[in-house]
């Protein structure tokens, strides 16, 4: 066996989710391209409401449209694989799958698009943003800070645990300067990108199987990459919706995703070093700052 396959429902099914594969990477490429959908106001920071822009419009979108993209994809091949029941046809199946893939290639090159040609926000990671990550991890279980269990503060472990915590970790706050918190970076940005790359990357070598002859020992590889990576992934997307659904502190950023706004006074509170860059750069020049609360 060569890796090919003789004509039949899947391989012209295959050829048709090429050109729709070329289709969404014009598109995507389009909407990268185009600045109008990632422009952000001249005045960030919005008097008016008190908020601050934390997402351009185009990157919410693109969120979404990733998501779905991602959940279409992992229910579809779920299916596939018999990890869940099926309830549609294996060429149904196989439709969605590549509507998901499509939707995930899409959104994820407009992205691509627009940052290596306007640039944007460089993530760049440090050992301090590690270890501030996971010093984080610590103020989400309540052990570090004052902010509480979960962000609740009505639920607090006792003072001289969270001080004990606090002095082990040789820390007495996690540095939540910038727009992006370091758990944002380095656990959950960072891992996103490893995963999806791979599962993107390996399902189009198992994709391009029914067009090209692709050997035994690569397809086999690249299988097993794939059904590994869909495994992160859906690990990665229980974590990643229960780190902003659970913890309290974290809703704002929720909600965002939607709004593409954050409260003036949350921002100054947890990413003083943006909060003060963006109302630095806003007009007017000055803006009235709202009252930080002490933790």
């Amino acid at each position: 066996m060569n890796g090919t396959y003789d004509a039949g429902p899947l391989f012209v099914l295959n050829h048709t989710w090429a050109k729709w594969m070329l289709i969404a990477l014009g598109v995507g490429i389009a909407l990268g391209l185009w600045r109008l959908l990632f422009r952000r106001p001249a005045q960030p920071y919005d008097p008016r409401t008190a908020t601050i822009k934390r997402h351009a419009g185009g990157i919410a979108l693109a969120h979404w449209i990733n998501a779905v993209g991602f959940i279409l994809a992992l229910y579809s091949g779920a299916s596939l694989v018999h990890v869940l029941p099926r309830s549609l046809s294996e060429v149904a199946l196989y439709k969605l799958h590549y509507v998901g893939l499509s939707l995930i290639l899409l959104s994820l090159l407009a992205v691509a698009t627009h940052r290596f040609v306007y640039g944007g926000h460089s993530f760049r990671f440090t050992a301090a943003d590690a270890r501030a990550a996971f010093s984080e991890l610590f103020v989400y279980a309540g052990l570090v800070g004052d902010e509480g269990i979960l962000g609740f503060r009505a639920l607090q472990w006792p003072a001289a645990w969270r001080r004990g915590t606090e002095k082990a970790l040789g820390a007495h706050a996690t540095h939540r300067t910038g727009k992006y918190l370091p758990t944002e970076q380095v656990l959950s940005l960072l891992p996103w990108i490893i995963v999806m790359g791979a599962i993107v990357a390996t399902g189009l070598i198992k994709g391009l199987r029914y067009l090209v002859p692709i050997p035994r020992g690569v397809l086999g590889v690249a299988t097993i990459i794939h059904d590994w990576g869909v495994y992160a992934g859906a690990f990665m997307l229980v974590v990643h919706v229960a780190a902003l659904v659970v913890v309290r502190t974290n809703w704002p950023l929720f909600i965002s995703m939607f709004t593409t706004r954050v409260p003036a006074r949350y921002a100054a509170e947890r990413h003083p070093a943006w909060y003060k860059d963006v109302v630095s750069k806003s007009r007017p020049q000055k803006a009235e700052e709202p009252a930080v609360r002490r933790v």
